[in-house]
């Protein structure tokens, strides 16, 4: 209610319908429990319209309202005593809700307890109850329907209170010596109600104690002189008598509100005397002050004491471009610098392709550290160690500045991949620091890393989003006569507030020109002929600079500058003498990074690109990338690369290609595979541009696998996915089997050692594309072969497993009949990937790696890594521990030395299965972080597989199960129903309680009957996850149908995928005869599992087969003891639901 009406269930803000119905519902809040009438809900509805239809509307609305806040028992936070929150009682209804449900109520009863503490000088308790309270407050009463005269009463009701609340604040935080919070919180006060005495005495009471005694004179004076020009009226006595107090600087107050006679005080900082000699003081020049951004800088004053306290904190400032958020974020780093704190600006360059890490290096260096040792990428790490030893080592620079520093990220829409990443890691890792960090972004489409970032801040309890709002008309008013050198009139204003939608730039650029001009102006042209007059005031020559400036970049720093030069042919003293001139007309102003220059707004670098004719700015962009050729510096071939696409069709395409070639293997080197997709891109468009005689297909394919690898090492899944299938498009057009083949050996590989279809996704058109390029050719037989492995791979999923298997065997056969080993290669490599993590071609799976690995073909090196970290799934499941971890060592030497990253984030989560086997579960935790933040950078299953990986190693441990893991359901995102599924088995295993054992019930009764499928690599590991589902919920009756189907693989250990563990088979089989009381079998069985555990390591294994054996055993003193050493034992090693069963045995 404190705001716009809502009512959130969980997470989730209920759709309450049309406002008339929200109007009934809040009618019936604001009665807190009490009936209220039909007439006076009708009154608040229609007021003095009201219809015939009224009494059958207003059921309606009730009807509506109470389908909507209906929930299940205990899901819903409006029900109480029942199970409709809305009764009807004669002679109309009430609501029925718990009072501590609604935040009126408990922001009233929180601000009755700040005001009963002030009364006993209880201040801690005092500052809590206060920010508790006011912590509630969205806005004003109902602020939805305030319009009505109903909530009138009670809205201004509610804004007294919460007024007084605010200033019981001011008031605990001046007693417990907290100055600088108070001196902000006063100034929301004063915002709230300026005419008020209440707010300017305790104002002036906060500059006092700060040690401001002028400035506190000065606020009686102002608030004396409103009072009487307004409102005709003087201070009161009490506010007088400040005054006369702090003229004669009266003891009593620097412990105020302290009595007098207190004498716990600190040191306070002695007021300054109140001068009376006038001075003179030479003008400077003068800056416009910051206009109608109080209620922004209240909120930026809060974050940025939490800050100063030692409270990490982040400040979002959003909006269209010339709304003020770099504005806004200058007036915040004022008060940082007043507090003592150091402020860094860090730029984003507008640019298409700016060179990785480009802000990073600016914040490395404005922290003292060496940008090329801090961004250096560690030559023998692998690309999730090497990233985040790199945000590591940022994160250090920053926790190690000693006082309080805010770091202002200025049009972070525009960082590249690499360093948003890494904003992003900051923004979840920093913690307990005295930063703020600031960004600042415009309103548009946000790159996917930018996006994750923001998402990432906002989901910090203690950060903010501001959307920096226009200016109302009054500001704009008071803006545009702050800049014009004549009055702006009122009805001006007015006209300037329309045109200019309150945008601060518009107004000011506006403002600027003489009144005459400032009349004529047409909308949308206003703004646009706007800056083409303050650019027209300028000399051509100083015009010419600015415009090769535009094109160059939106910095004109020291590293520029000798560019500018070349590129316009001027001397330095020259150049210098131009910059100077557009720098006095406020086109160019002093950089907040480096020491150079940057545009006034982006808007008029725009502006001048803009105004350019199109042939001059590509011959500009081509003498640029001239210039740049022998540039050595870092970022120079990027840089150039950058100029030559752009300069295109005016430049070479061969000298295009190559410079993009040269930009993308930089980019790869560095570890940003988006942008060197996207040279990568560039080169391939600049390929088309050559003469058709000059082109080959082989070199045009070769150039669109590297585009596509680069896409699948971002883990750009889909992107390959449509990428494919434009290009599997193209060929089949214009008849190039064997560009098709290539592409298709392309996306066999996208996603490393899983299949190139994500669970639950839909192939689309891909497929059918792939079965047309798969009919043999004659001028490329082998083409055919290339892409039925690929086919395969889509069809991996499929119920009939026979459908890969032949055209698996199709492809094999021509791959025989080319004799090429790079396509049987392929075969090969379709095979492992096909039946990745199937356990019932696990030995054939290692023996197609040993036949792959013998193959000398030109992508062996690669296939190699995918073949070991396939293998290790095999390995693993043939009960080859020791092999599955050869193969995971040789794997990530692989990875890291080719520079496969998604190959290395999947040996990842193989490294946690096996630390999970061995019960080193803190190691296998901190390699799904590192895992899961990687793949959330993908579109790797990055959801389906960081929940399979979390479920398996939250049942080794035994818990503790989140309340809401019941929600799960499933999706594309989470991996369709197949993973849910898997996800699901493995909680309810730690779940329980009647409606667990029911669950369990259904879920083991749905997955028997679905029976008949062919295995992929969830199968095992699923049933295995059954067989203990129905252990532990003592099921019996599925136990047959689950032994069916476990026997054949009671020698192998169930793993899912590379992601979970689920066990040796024979253990969940020796639980499963133990539930038929066949207890002869189960202790085989056990003893067959305890066989895998002992000669592998298995530690959590060992400890479950203990536990069987104890179950296994007659109750006496023997097992007690047993069951005693075993809980001990499984307490050591973390397995909380092992303990639980072992004691129960005691």
């Amino acid at each position: 209610m404190l705001g716009p009406l809502q009512v959130v269930q969980g997470e989730t803000v209920l759709d309450l319908g049309p406002p008339k119905q929200r109007a009934v519902l809040a009618a019936l809040l604001l009665a807190q429990g009490r009936v209220v009438s039909v007439d006076r809900l009708i009154d608040v509805v229609w007021g003095d319209d009201v219809p015939a239809s009224a009494t059958a509307g207003l059921q309606a609305y009730v009807s509506n309202l109470r389908r909507i806040l209906r929930a299940g028992p205990g899901d819903s936070p409006m029900a109480s005593s029942v199970a409709q929150p809305i009764v009807r009682r004669s002679p109309g209804y009430y609501l029925d809700v718990d009072a501590e449900t609604v935040d009126l109520t408990v922001f009233t009863a929180g601000c009755v307890r700040a005001a009963a503490a002030v009364e006993a000088e209880r201040w801690d308790e005092v500052l809590a109850e206060a920010e508790a309270a006011l912590a509630l407050v969205r806005g004003e009463l109902l602020e939805d329907l305030a319009d009505g005269a109903w909530v009138r009463e009670d809205a201004a009701r509610v804004a007294e209170m919460s007024s007084e609340c605010l200033a019981n604040k001011v008031i605990a935080l001046l007693a417990l010596g907290r100055v600088p919070r108070a001196l902000t919180e006063v100034s929301r006060l004063r915002e709230r109600d300026p005419f008020a005495d209440r707010g300017c005495r305790l104002q002036m009471l906060a500059l006092y104690r700060a040690g401001r005694a002028a400035e506190a004179l000065e606020t009686y004076t102002r608030h004396a002189r409103r009072l009487d020009d307004e409102l005709g009226l003087e201070p009161g006595p009490e506010l007088r008598a400040l005054q006369t107090a702090i003229l004669r600087q009266a003891p009593e107050l620097a412990g105020w509100p302290r009595s007098p006679e207190w004498t716990g005080a600190a040191a306070l900082p002695a007021p300054e005397a109140v001068s009376v000699v006038e001075t003179t003081v030479e003008a400077g020049p003068r800056r416009v002050p910051l206009v109608g951004r109080g209620r922004e800088l209240a909120r930026a004053g809060e974050i940025l004491a939490r800050a100063s306290a030692g409270a990490t904190g982040w400040l979002v400032l959003s909006g269209p471009p010339g709304i003020g958020k770099t504005r806004l974020a200058e007036e915040i780093a004022g008060l940082v610098s007043a507090d003592g704190g150091e402020v860094i600006w860090v730029g984003c360059p507008d640019e298409g392709a700016t060179p990785p890490w480009w802000p990073m290096r600016q914040l490395v260096r404005a922290l003292g550290g060496d940008a090329d040792d801090v961004l250096e990428v560690p030559p023998d790490a692998d690309p999730d160690t090497a990233r985040f030893l790199v945000y590591e080592r940022i994160q250090s620079l920053l926790e190690s500045t000693p006082g309080l520093l805010a770091v202002i990220v200025d049009d972070v829409q525009w960082a590249d991949t690499a360093s948003a990443g890494c904003l992003a890691y900051v923004a979840g890792a920093l913690r307990g620091s005295r930063v703020l960090l600031i960004v600042t972004v415009r309103d548009a489409e946000l790159t996917p890393e930018v996006a994750r970032l923001l998402s990432t801040v906002a989901r910090g309890e203690d950060n903010r989003h501001i959307d920096v709002p226009a200016l109302s008309s009054a500001d704009v008013a008071t803006l545009a006569n702050e800049v014009a050198e004549e009055v702006v009139t009122a009805a001006e204003a007015a006209e300037l507030a329309d045109r200019t939608g309150g945008n601060p730039f518009f107004v000011s650029e506006y403002a600027r020109l003489p009144r005459a001009e400032r009349a004529g102006n047409e909308i949308p042209r206003a703004v646009r002929s706007v800056l083409d007059r303050r650019l027209a005031a300028l000399d051509p020559a100083v015009v010419s600079v600015l415009r090769t400036a535009a094109v160059i970049g939106d910095t004109i720093d020291a590293a520029a500058v000798p560019l500018l030069a070349r590129a316009t042919g001027l001397d330095l003293d020259t150049l210098a003498d131009h910059l100077d001139e557009a720098a006095d007309e406020r086109i160019i102003v002093v950089s907040h990074v480096g020491d150079g220059y940057g545009f006034a707004h982006g808007l008029l670098r725009e502006q001048l690109l803009a105004t350019m004719p199109a042939l001059r700015r590509k011959r500009l962009h081509a003498k640029i990338a001239e210039v740049l050729s022998d540039d050595a510096q870092q970022g120079g071939p990027t840089r150039r690369a950058q100029h030559l696409v752009a300069a295109q069709p005016l430049v070479e395409p061969a000298e295009v290609v190559r410079a993009c070639r040269v930009a993308a293997e930089q980019a790869t080197a560095q570890w940003s595979s988006d942008i060197a997709a996207g040279w990568w891109q560039s080169a391939l468009d600049a390929y088309d541009l050559l003469p058709a005689s000059a082109r080959e297909d082989g070199e045009r394919d070769a150039l669109t696998v590297e585009l596509l690898e680069a896409h699948s090492r971002a883990g750009r899944g889909q992107l390959v996915l449509d990428s494919v299938q434009r290009y599997l498009g193209e060929a089949l057009r214009t008849g190039r089997a064997a560009t098709a083949g290539r592409v298709a050996s392309a996306l066999l590989r996208a996603s490393g050692g899983w299949p190139w279809l994500a669970p639950g996704h839909d192939p689309g058109q891909l497929i059918t594309l792939l079965e047309r390029a798969a009919t043999p050719s004659e001028d490329a037989p082998a083409s055919a072969a290339r892409v039925l492995p690929a086919l395969a791979v889509g069809h991996c999923y499929h119920p009939d497993p026979g459908i890969a298997a032949e055209l698996l065997d199709r492809a094999e056969r021509l791959a025989e009949a080319a004799s090429d080993p790079d396509v049987l290669a392929d075969v090969l490599v379709g095979r492992l990937i096909t039946y990745s993590g199937v356990c019932t071609l696990s030995h054939q799976t290692l023996s197609w790696v040993r036949r792959l690995n013998s193959l000398r073909h030109s992508r062996s090196r690669e296939d190699a890594v995918i073949a070991h970290s396939v293998a290790t799934m095999a390995a693993m499941n043939l009960a080859d521990v020791a092999g599955a971890r050869r193969h995971l060592l040789e794997g990530i030497a692989g990875s890291e030395e080719l520079k496969l990253p998604v190959l290395r984030a999947q040996l990842r989560w193989m490294e946690a299965v096996l630390a999970m086997w061995v019960g080193d579960f803190a190691q296998a935790a901190r390699h799904h972080a590192t895992a899961a933040h990687v793949h959330e950078q993908t579109e790797l299953y990055e959801a389906g597989s960081g929940l399979l990986a979390a479920a398996s190693l939250l049942r080794e441990r035994g818990g503790p199960l989140d309340p809401g893991w019941t929600d799960l359901h499933a999706s594309q995102a989470t991996g369709g129903q197949g993973m849910v599924g898997v996800v699901r088995t493995a909680l309810l295993t730690l779940a329980t309680g009647p409606q667990a054992r029911a669950d369990a019930a259904a879920t083991l009764r749905r997955s028997v009957d679905a029976t008949g499928r062919g295995h992929i690599w969830t199968t095992l590991g699923h049933l295995t996850l059954l067989a203990h589902l129905a252990a532990d919920h003592r099921l019996p009756e599925f136990a047959d149908p689950l032994l069916v189907q476990l026997d054949p693989f009671r020698d192998r250990i169930a793993v899912i995928g590379q992601v979970g563990l689920a066990g040796p088979v024979s253990l969940a089989t020796a639980r499963l005869h133990a539930l038929r009381d066949d207890r002869q079998r189960a202790a085989q069985d056990v003893a067959s599992a305890r066989d895998i555990a002992e000669r592998s390591g298995g530690v959590p294994t060992l400890l479950r087969c203990r536990l069987l054996e104890c179950e296994l055993t007659e109750p006496g003193p023997g097992r007690s003891a047993l069951a005693r050493t075993l809980a001990s034992d499984a307490a050591a090693a973390g397995m909380s639901t092992v303990v639980q069963a072992a004691r129960a045995l005691v």
